[in-house]
């Protein structure tokens, strides 16, 4: 079975958790070129090692190996195989900072306004904004519920929930820019 498009490179398959590095590099001899790449938390100064000797212009690995933070990828690339060590060449380039988040956003607050039959609920990510945000209520279909600034981009969020009575399940499901997932029961206050 051939992954390959028409241009000769493998389609690009999402898989949770997992992320891909890519890069350019070209050598003026046509000398085959080698890459190592590493890693390092923003605010190291060690880099560590993750892959050597790759010939792909890629490389993907499982991102959840890493806490949740900012990191720099550095990929060297080398000639040295094609040119014996003699007069090897090698380039190095840095990542801007990446975010690595496993973590889905928090209910930070939820506030019933029974005389407007609404729910609010304030919604806070650590490192990536607020994408989605969805409501069922007693198993009904889920629908968008927009933030009440009218515009889901932020990673702190407040949400009105209208329509909503003593005694009824509501499901709020709210998703961030790194597709971490979680649904919370707003009838159980905190």
């Amino acid at each position: 079975d051939d992954d390959s498009g028409d241009n000769g490179r493998l389609k690009t398959v999402y898989e949770t958790g997992w992320r891909t590095l890519r890069w350019q590099a070209d050598d003026a001899n046509d000398d085959l070129l080698v890459y190592d790449v590493a890693f390092r938390a923003e605010g190291d100064e060690t880099w560590y090692p993750m892959a050597t000797g790759l010939e792909e212009d890629y490389f993907s690995f499982d991102a959840v190996s890493l806490p949740d933070g900012l990191y720099r990828f550095q990929v060297v690339a080398s000639d040295a195989r094609s040119r014996c060590n003699v007069s090897a060449l090698d380039t190095t380039r840095i990542s801007e900072p990446v975010v690595i988040d496993h973590t889905p956003p928090e209910r930070v607050a939820t506030a019933p306004d029974r005389a407007a039959s609404a729910l609010e609920v304030e919604i806070a990510d650590q490192l990536n904004p607020l994408r989605e945000a969805m409501v069922s209520i007693d198993g009904g279909i889920w629908r968008v519920v927009n933030p009440l600034d009218g515009m889901l981009d932020e990673r702190r969020e407040r949400f009105r929930i209208e329509d909503v009575t003593d005694g009824q399940l509501v499901l709020l499901r709210v998703r961030d820019a790194a597709f971490n997932v979680v649904t919370y029961n707003l009838s159980s206050q905190p």
